[in-house]
């Protein structure tokens, strides 16, 4: 049966629970998705999980693991955190602790066919196994839609531009430079 991961920015805003919802929902009705794999680094982990808990509920036939990145503390009397859906994947106990959160996210699309992302820039975390999702050809839901995929595809463009700047430096000095003086002949008090 197919399976769905997510990739999100640490900080988002709970105003994507609705929407979030009812892609899920689509997913488990019209898609046959029941199984979702979900981090927890952040925000949006932390909004994807709740929702996936209420879904439970009403779809018996889904299942949701929180996939760790490393084996989690010892308990004492006064860790309230729950485990009861968390999960290791085989293999990750070989991993470095600096590189088991992309060890995981790699794992995490492997098993997927879709992936729900909430990408508003083209930098971090979220965005390079977004991309890496797209690369081997998951489908991709987008809840950062409505006017933010255009922010988003201005920013990547900007990223772009950026680095064709910093690659050409000498190209971005003279620009700079020629910047000055145009300000200064044109602009001088």
């Amino acid at each position: 049966m197919p399976a769905c991961t997510f990739f999100g920015h640490r900080d988002c805003p709970s105003s994507i629970k609705p929407k979030l919802r009812e892609v899920l929902i689509d997913l488990i009705e019209n898609h046959g998705v029941d199984m979702f794999y979900v981090g927890q680094q952040g925000v949006y982990d932390g909004i994807v999980r709740l929702v996936l808990k209420e879904l439970v509920s009403v779809y018996p036939q889904i299942n949701y693991a929180v996939v760790l990145e490393r084996m989690p503390p010892k308990r004492d009397e006064f860790d309230t955190r729950d485990y009861t859906d968390t999960m290791l994947p085989e293999g990750i106990e070989t991993v470095h602790p600096r590189f088991a959160i992309s060890w995981r996210n790699k794992w995490m699309i492997k098993q997927s066919d879709y992936v729900v992302t909430y990408i508003t820039h083209s930098w971090g975390g979220a965005a390079q196994f977004a991309e890496l999702a797209e690369k081997q050809k998951k489908t991709i839901v987008k809840l950062a839609g409505n006017g933010v995929g255009a922010t988003v595809q201005l920013l990547s463009d900007l990223d772009k531009a950026v680095s064709i700047l910093i690659k050409l430096p000498h190209l971005f000095l003279f620009l700079l430079c020629d910047a000055r003086s145009f300000c200064s002949h044109y602009f001088a008090t």
